[in-house]
């Protein structure tokens, strides 16, 4: 999580995501791992739609599938329970609507 609100607050002028990739595991299915850092990524950051590309037929003796996932690192907040904060967003020049349940990030 501490890169996703790196990348947001980085003020870099391009475009910024971030990668994972992994091993497939019958006992521990990789996609459970990429819901999780979904739904705790979403938490401090806004980030756009999952890319995911398979890897087949690796030659490794134990993992021979995996997938690379990436997603787009729009910009970054946080939320704390007593007030609202805002980070390197609305210092940006973004503006963040926190009037829903959910926020909504507009540029």
């Amino acid at each position: 999580m501490t890169d996703c609100q790196k990348l947001a607050s980085s003020g870099f002028s391009g475009r910024r995501a971030v990668l994972i990739y992994g091993f497939e595991d019958p006992e521990r299915p990789l996609v459970w791992l990429i819901e999780a850092f979904e739904a705790v990524a979403t938490r401090v950051v806004s980030l756009g739609p999952r890319e995911e590309a398979p890897l087949n037929h690796l030659v490794h003796p134990v993992f021979t599938a995996g997938h690379v996932y990436a997603w787009e690192v729009l910009t970054g907040y946080t939320r704390d329970d007593e007030s609202s904060t805002l980070t390197a967003a609305q210092s940006a020049g973004e503006s963040l609507d926190l009037t829903g349940a959910a926020w909504e990030v507009s540029r």
